[in-house]
């Protein structure tokens, strides 16, 4: 009944064990996520910190109750999930430069975080402005020269139905995320020996294991 008593090495446990037994639609699920994201936004001594942990949390949290689609939670609850998805996605955007390629972990976040705010109140859609112009300037560039593509295209059922035009390139979506895109096909096989270890399934969700290794930062 008191997730605060639970230790905070415990909690990853716990949370595997009610998945396990009850489902990871369970409530106790995203209310121990919640505490893990509480947990880790804020360190031993009290200062505010962030995580890799603390964002995963905060996206199944996200993911949960986007996929029950529940009715209107008390605006006490909308306000704590929101600012705890706006948390995560800029802590994300903040690395998208580095070591991990995090770029298809920040698309597909931003737009489960976008869908999630349009069902609980459109107005929050304001707070996204930012995070929206980012996750469309990577869709804009190909992901391996960072050449500038033709805008507003649609993201095709398959990418062998994408072919250029004299309107300008149109992109060519890898046919296993459908999220990173690029000009050609040279540009897709020279891009895939980095992109392999950071393509997820397109079905995959924040609970998978890939997804999972990828934001904490573990090839295993």
């Amino acid at each position: 009944a008191d997730l605060s008593a639970i230790p905070t090495d415990k909690l990853g446990e716990w949370l595997s064990v009610v998945g396990s037994r009850l489902g990871m639609q369970h409530w106790l699920c995203p209310a121990l996520c919640m505490e893990i994201y509480r947990r880790h936004t804020v360190d031993s001594q009290g200062a505010k910190t962030f995580t890799f942990t603390a964002a995963l949390a905060g996206l199944r949290v996200g993911e949960w109750f986007l996929s029950r689609k529940l009715s209107k939670p008390p605006q006490s609850v909308i306000d704590e999930v929101a600012d705890m998805m706006i948390n995560t996605l800029e802590f994300i955007q903040g690395r998208l430069v580095g070591i991990r390629d995090l770029r298809v972990v920040y698309l597909r976040a931003h737009d489960m975080i976008r869908n999630l705010m349009e069902s609980f109140d459109k107005r929050l859609l304001d707070r996204l402005r930012p995070f929206s112009g980012a996750a469309q300037n990577i869709k804009r560039r190909c992901a391996f020269c960072h050449k500038f593509l033709q805008e507003d295209i649609q993201l095709p059922d398959c990418a062998e139905d994408i072919s250029a035009t004299d309107e300008g390139i149109v992109p060519l979506y890898c046919v296993h995320c459908m999220t990173l895109c690029y000009c050609d096909m040279g540009c897709q096989m020279s891009d895939w020996k980095r992109h392999r270890h950071y393509c997820i399934p397109m079905e995959a969700d924040f609970l998978s294991t890939k997804l999972s290794s990828i934001l904490l930062g573990s090839d295993s």
